[in-house]
């Protein structure tokens, strides 16, 4: 009898689902990539007041993530924080001048970010299992594209595609736009096509310390946008 209690203990333990759980080490790695990656619109401490909201006159501005004047971050899920994260503020139907970060870093680091932001105000959610959390992230394949002399189309295009992914919420052109993400005024010449494409699609490629995310930007709309930056002169 005691053999076949063992046996279906042991079957019991071998089908049971394996859950792992944040703890200080995800936090303390979430926190590292906040600071890196979000406090410039967020703010150090998840209030909403980083250096960008005030140079890129930001309306809406970013979530307060403490819940210091209501509680909102509260009511979420955690489902919908790692989806605000992997795909940025247009995946939960709010603002392009959150960007999505699926394409720079891993589900494992996003997932670590989420929990790093749950330490930031009162919640009943619980805990985040890392155990389907993949340690690797996606990269963009970064094709060659042709972008010539922009016309007058070819520049107001380029604006529209600029303003749509939120570029103006870290960049400024002529004074214009966020302080973190560096003056675009003269970025055409500074980079050629090829290189401003890159970093666009994968800036970590280019700058191992950049705190720019990847954007995947198809290769036709891509060129829209190269040939606008490149007329920046």
């Amino acid at each position: 009898m005691r053999i076949l209690c063992s046996i279906i203990i042991l079957m019991l333990a071998l089908f049971q689902p394996v859950f792992s759980f944040a703890g200080e080490k995800e936090e303390a790695m979430g926190k590292q990539l906040f600071m890196r990656y979000c406090m410039q619109c967020h703010g150090e401490q998840g209030l909403g007041n980083g250096p960008n909201v005030k140079a890129a006159e930001m309306d809406p501005g970013p979530r307060d993530l403490c819940d210091v004047e209501k509680p909102y971050m509260k009511t979420k899920d955690n489902a919908y924080l790692i989806t605000a994260i992997a795909d940025g503020g247009l995946g939960i139907d709010k603002s392009a001048l959150m960007p999505q970060f699926k394409y720079t870093l891993s589900d494992y680091q996003i997932f670590t970010i989420a929990a790093f932001i749950r330490t930031l105000h009162k919640h009943d959610s619980p805990p985040l299992d890392f155990s389907k959390a993949k340690r690797t992230k996606e990269t963009l394949p970064v094709k060659k594209i042709e972008a010539g002399k922009a016309s007058k189309r070819d520049k107001l295009m380029g604006k529209k595609v600029y303003k749509k992914y939120g570029c103006s919420g870290c960049h400024a052109i002529n004074e214009n736009g966020g302080s973190t993400g560096g003056d675009l005024s003269t970025v055409g010449l500074k980079h050629d096509a090829h290189k401003m494409w890159q970093i666009i699609k994968d800036p970590l490629s280019v700058n191992t310390d950049s705190k720019m995310p990847a954007y995947n930007i198809d290769e036709k709309t891509g060129a829209i946008l190269v040939k606008y930056l490149s007329s920046l002169k």
